[in-house]
C-alpha cells in the first residue's frame, strides 16, 4: 500500500529482511534476539513510522500529543522530550 502511494519503502523492506532473517535462526528467543529487536529493529520501525507520519501530515502539526491538555504535569516533559528524540536524524 505504500508502494502504491508513493513512499520510499526500501528502510522498511530492510527492517523486515532483518526480523525474517531472525526468526528464522530463532533469535528472538535469545539474549542477542532481544538485543537486536531492542537496539534495531523497535527504533527503526519507530523511525519509519514518524517518517511516514511526517510526509503525509507536514512537519507544522508534528511533534504532538493528542491530549496535550490531558497529560499530568509530571510528564509532560518526558512526552515532549520523547517526541522531540524521534524528529532528531539518525547517523
Amino acid at each position: 500500500m505504500l508502494r502504491r502511494e508513493g513512499v520510499n519503502t526500501a528502510d522498511l523492506d530492510n527492517l523486515i529482511d532483518q526480523m525474517g532473517r531472525a526468526d528464522a535462526r530463532g533469535a528472538f528467543g535469545t539474549p542477542r534476539g532481544i538485543d537486536l529487536l531492542a537496539q534495531v529493529i523497535v527504533p527503526g520501525l519507530r523511525e519509519y513510522e514518524f517518517g511516514v507520519r511526517r510526509s503525509i501530515a507536514g512537519t507544522a502539526n508534528l511533534p504532538r500529543t493528542a491530549g496535550e491538555g490531558n497529560v499530568p504535569e509530571g510528564y509532560r516533559k518526558m512526552v515532549a522530550d520523547y517526541y522531540r528524540s524521534l524528529a532528531e536524524p539518525r547517523p
